[in-house]
């Protein structure tokens, strides 16, 4: 496994924490950044650096228009 398969995220889903659709799309909000902080890291060596998880890499597809991965 690598290591994006073993992080425990701060941020989860549960019914007691989502209300109303604004309390949900907050929390999305909060899970994402938590992915980007510890999941989609800046490539630090070459060979990061055609990874989709690697954030600024060649295949983030978040550099893309329109992103089919929001």
């Amino acid at each position: 496994m690598q290591h994006r398969h073993e992080i425990e995220l701060t941020e989860e889903f549960t019914a007691d924490l989502v209300r109303t659709l604004a309390d949900y799309q907050a929390l999305e909000a909060r899970l994402y950044a938590d992915l980007d902080e510890r999941v989609c890291p800046t490539p630090q060596v070459p060979e990061q650096s055609m990874v989709r998880y690697s954030a600024g890499s060649t295949s983030d597809p978040r550099a893309r228009v329109p992103n089919w991965n929001p």
